[in-house]
């Protein structure tokens, strides 16, 4: 009984694909979703709590139906995440333009400083706008 394939610690071998394809046959009406519970009761395959492990082998039928080792009935329903549609948010546009002029007469700035930082020797200092230029003369002014 070779192994040829492992998934999520399960080994798969020729005769389970062979024992799938004889099962998926003798079920043609059934949902992957009731497939790979009938399977997992068939194997007895149960998380420690009991429960099947139906998503386990949703995933093990879905890798051997990819491979073309087994046929799996056409998919049934999709499932409604808005998330996998959804429109992205318009960019925000920011105005880069830069600021020139006195630093007087651009008000109000406030400094806030920040908390430092455990393994660095200087705290920081944020400003409320972007970047300010400033040379020594227009500082030395206010």
């Amino acid at each position: 009984m070779p192994v040829d394939l492992r998934y999520r610690g399960r080994a798969v071998t020729t005769e389970d694909i062979v024992f799938i394809r004889q099962f998926i046959a003798n079920n043609p009406s059934m949902s992957r979703r009731k497939l790979s519970a009938q399977l997992c009761e068939t194997w007895q395959w149960k998380q420690a709590n009991g429960a099947l492990c139906d998503m386990v082998c949703r995933g093990l039928l879905l890798m051997l139906h990819r491979a073309g080792e087994i046929e799996l009935p056409a998919i049934r329903q999709t499932s409604l995440n808005p998330f996998v549609q959804r429109k992205r948010p318009q960019p925000i546009l920011i105005d880069m333009t830069p600021l020139t002029g006195a630093l007087t007469d651009i008000r109000p700035i406030s400094f806030q400083q920040s908390e430092e930082h455990p393994t660095s020797r200087c705290s920081t200092v944020s400003l409320s706008i972007i970047t300010i230029s400033v040379t020594s003369s227009q500082w030395a002014s206010t």
